[in-house]
């Protein structure tokens, strides 16, 4: 009897704390949704504010800026090959778009949701808007064999294209995203319990696990080829380290307005693929009635003035993002991070791919490893991985 008392007891505790963690989950829920939707309405109000003189001044440099740019001429000495050690997840990061023969690498953290959605407009796709992530039909280079992929990527005639930004910042970003305002239900729920197994994790806290001088893929913390791609370097994101040399295009975030015009430009796409199109129309987060709510709002009717990809970035996240950067970097975070992503800055500096500069291609890094097995790194973190990259000199 006493047994069975114990067990109802137990029950009930249960229940009760089940009942508790449903009404928190229920209530940050509530609370992401409004945050999602204020921001998203903020977005809207931003594409049909009145230009200032200074953003039409700017406006104009950039497009002058980026009519003026065009793609080089590559060449490289020998092949590069994929291994079947580091295809499937390189592959899957790079997008295809076998039309106008382009390949994006698309980094997290570094808008590759709306890389994707140029991509899938491309494609002529209809829900090309909608968010991207999680669709079944996305046409990467893993769809290809992995011999037909290695000749796209050595073609002269596919242009490959990458963005890159400032590590410590697309790592507090990846922080904020992921941590802070992430959901508390579903595939991108609790990232500190799943990667780290502890709840409410401070930025400090996740800035020494990144830190951490592991590199074995089992464990999550440190910086490594098993690292959440959110903020795992850049230069192992698509093999960069390996096939920078074939990349036409690399460009920077933090000037990403004028940098993806000029590569649309570049390629004859901007004019019916970047220059409209891009202003919110509607949430592509919240359910069907707040949908028809939102895209009811007589602001959705009138004339974007922030329509093309990317014209609001800088206006909306500029100011906000180097508030909270400093907001949550200490001098001693700021030297830990840096120093963890070493290899990151040295790909940048020797790429000369650099803020507020013009875009850069891979040929520099291409002359920096040549001859040179000590600064390939990722063969000495899973040499086995990358085949005669990390075997011939060249």
């Amino acid at each position: 009897m006493l047994c069975r008392k114990m067990v109802v007891l137990l029950l009930l505790l249960r229940e009760g704390f089940g009942q508790r963690s449903h009404r928190a989950s229920l209530r940050q829920f509530r609370e992401r949704r409004k945050w999602r939707y204020r921001y998203e309405r903020e977005q809207n109000e931003l594409s049909i504010k009145n230009l200032t003189e200074t953003e039409l001044r700017i406006r104009n440099e950039i497009a002058q800026r980026a009519k003026a740019y065009r793609l080089p001429q590559l060449t490289t000495k020998r092949k590069i090959r994929f291994s079947s050690g580091e295809f499937r997840a390189a592959g899957r990061q790079l997008l295809v778009s076998p039309e106008q023969k382009l390949v994006i690498c698309a980094i997290p953290k570094i808008a590759c949701t709306e890389f994707m959605r140029l991509m899938y407009r491309l494609r002529g796709d209809a829900d090309w808007q909608m968010s991207p992530h999680f669709r079944s039909d996305t046409l990467s280079l893993a769809n290809f064999d992995i011999d037909r992929a290695t000749e796209i990527m050595n073609d002269p005639l596919w242009t490959k294209a990458v963005f890159l930004r400032d590590p410590l910042r697309r790592l507090l970003s990846a922080y904020l995203d992921k941590f802070v305002h992430a959901p508390n239900l579903g595939l991108h729920a609790d990232y500190g319990l799943k990667f780290f197994h502890k709840k409410d994790l401070s930025f400090a806290e996740f800035v020494h696990f990144v830190s951490n001088n592991n590199t074995k893929r089992s464990n999550p913390s440190g910086l490594h080829l098993g690292t959440n791609q959110h903020w795992k370097p850049q230069r192992f994101m698509c093999s960069l380290e390996k096939f920078a040399p074939v990349f036409h295009f690399i460009g920077r975030y933090e000037n990403i307005q004028q940098h993806s015009q000029s590569l649309l430009r570049s390629l004859g796409l901007w004019e019916k693929f970047g220059r409209s199109g891009w202003a919110p129309v509607r949430s592509s987060f919240l359910g069907d009635r707040r949908k028809r709510r939102f895209s009811s709002n007589p602001m959705n009717s009138t004339v974007k003035l922030r329509d093309s990809i990317f014209a609001r970035n800088s206006a909306s996240h500029r100011t906000n993002s180097d508030f909270r950067y400093t907001e949550h970097y200490t001098p001693e975070l700021e030297a830990l991070a840096k120093n963890a992503y070493e290899l990151d800055y040295e790909f940048l500096n020797v790429l000369h791919a650099l803020p507020h500069m013009s875009p850069t291609s891979g040929v520099p890094w291409a002359r920096f490893i040549e001859n040179r097995l000590d600064h390939r790194h990722l063969c000495a973190i899973e040499p086995q991985s990358f085949g005669d990259y990390c075997t011939t000199l060249s």
